[in-house]
């Protein structure tokens, strides 16, 4: 077995560098795919309203602006939005 000996500020510079790679390839990424953590497809939108009926949901989003970005023919929902809007509708008691 080898032993590599390495000064203390190469190896700081050494990890460094790995990491400020890992950040731009991770920036990178990000740009390049959406956050599924923060979005919903139609389904989940529609189980988030408690919504069966696809019909219906469609009708629904139509007729109370609920935030969408349509994508071809999918519906995307961004789920901070969505919650900004049932805050906004909700009616207190």
């Amino acid at each position: 077995m080898d032993v590599i000996v390495i000064e203390t500020q190469a190896f700081y510079s050494l990890v460094e560098a790995v990491i400020n790679r890992l950040a731009a390839e991770k920036k990178s990424i990000a740009k390049n795919e959406p956050d599924n953590g923060n979005m919903m497809d139609a389904r989940e939108a529609m189980s988030f309203f408690g919504i069966t009926n696809q019909k219906y949901f469609y009708r629904f989003i139509s007729k109370e602006n609920v935030p969408f970005v349509k994508i071809g023919k999918r519906y995307h929902f961004n789920r901070a939005q969505v919650i900004e809007f049932i805050s906004r509708k909700s009616t207190k008691i």
